[in-house]
């Protein structure tokens, strides 16, 4: 982490060491052929909300918010959105930093905004000679997950398993994208659909489209891969994407990007 003199430096426990312990993924890279690099950072939102108790919420809020981020911040009334946006903001920013590397400015100096079609898009204060990667953000209950990239979009998504996922099946996938995952992830269905609402979530964020339906998001192929498992999906325009989906605890975790070479299986059609 590089220092700067006079900056505000982000708490070091609980929030910094959460982050520090997700390193770049080159195996997420080599899963969706990304040929540029990648990197994720994740953080417990109950970690953010004590740090803001026992650090100050003033003090945390400089160290990772640039003046605009924290004049929006502000417009936040409600505490569990206030948090949630600053835990999003914060794994952003961090896997931002992991990819820059030593060219990474100040958390406070990466500003991520809202973009045109809802995704978040990375500005800095300051001139870089690197390029900015792309990001996408997501969390789910006490979760907040970040993937940046360079030299191709990227999509992420997480979910809380969800018992209930069953009953709203009809409205994100067909019974045979369901019964295409179950085969090839061997678990319960509920978990499976779990697994295929990620993947989807996370393939409609590199696609941009707004208008673009979970049904439109159609699954192609699965794979296993060790414990992650490989998807290609095509959107309502026939676009090749892939996504890599794999269960850790009670979450449900993907990450998607174009598919840019033709699989074992053969390209998404």
């Amino acid at each position: 982490m590089n220092s700067h003199p006079g900056e505000a430096r982000p708490p070091r426990e609980p929030i910094w060491q959460d982050l520090r312990d997700n390193p770049q993924h080159p195996e997420l890279a080599r899963l969706l052929g990304i040929s540029g690099r990648l990197s994720a950072a994740h953080v417990q939102v109950s970690l953010v909300r004590s740090a803001l108790e026992t650090n100050g919420e003033e003090h945390v809020v400089a160290a990772w918010l640039s003046p605009e981020e924290r004049s929006r911040y502000a417009t936040l009334k409600q505490e569990k959105r206030r948090v949630e946006w600053l835990a999003g903001r914060m794994v952003a920013k961090q896997a931002v930093r992991l990819l820059l590397g030593k060219e990474s400015p100040p958390a406070a100096q990466i500003v991520i905004r809202r973009g045109p079609n809802g995704a978040p898009n990375v500005t800095l204060a300051g001139e870089l000679s690197a390029p900015l990667p792309r990001v996408s953000i997501a969390h789910s209950k006490d979760v907040a997950v970040a993937l940046a990239a360079t030299d191709a979009e990227c999509g992420v998504d997480v979910q809380a398993v969800e018992l209930g996922t069953d009953q709203i099946r009809a409205r994100f996938a067909t019974t045979a994208e369901m019964e295409t995952m179950a085969d090839a992830s061997q678990v319960s269905r509920t978990l499976a659909l779990n697994l295929l609402w990620g993947a989807k979530e996370a393939a409609r964020k590199v696609a941009g489209a707004t208008d673009c339906t979970m049904l439109q998001m159609r699954l192609r192929h699965v794979r296993a891969d060790g414990d992650h498992l490989v998807c290609a999906l095509t959107d309502h325009e026939g676009r090749a994407l892939r996504a890599v989906v794999f269960q850790r605890y009670a979450y449900c975790y993907a990450a998607a990007a174009p598919a840019v070479e033709t699989t074992a299986e053969g390209p998404a059609k």
